[in-house]
């Protein structure tokens, strides 16, 4: 399963040494009573999708379709705020 979320801040686990993503993941319709989830920088697949066009896909359930799909993991390359999706396997 994957969800559609916002990284928000890049974090490393000083015990295993991996890198780990905040991911603030909005739920629909209401957008502000989303969640955080820490999964590892390896598992977050970037997109190509603006900010809005994933707030839209949120806000309609889905309904709203962005114009592609998440294709790639780019483990590393990920700056505050970028969007992704990934999280739940």
């Amino acid at each position: 399963m994957k969800a559609v979320g916002f990284v928000t801040k890049i974090m490393h686990d000083e015990t295993t040494g991996r890198e780990l993503a905040v991911v603030y993941v909005p739920t629909s319709p209401n957008p502000t009573s989303g969640y955080i989830e820490i999964v590892p920088l390896s598992d977050v697949v970037q997109t190509d999708w603006t900010i809005e066009e994933a707030m839209s896909f949120v806000m309609t359930g889905g309904n709203q379709r962005a114009r592609t799909h998440p294709v790639q993991s780019r483990a590393g390359r990920y700056e505050r705020a970028e969007l992704a999706a990934g999280g739940l396997h």
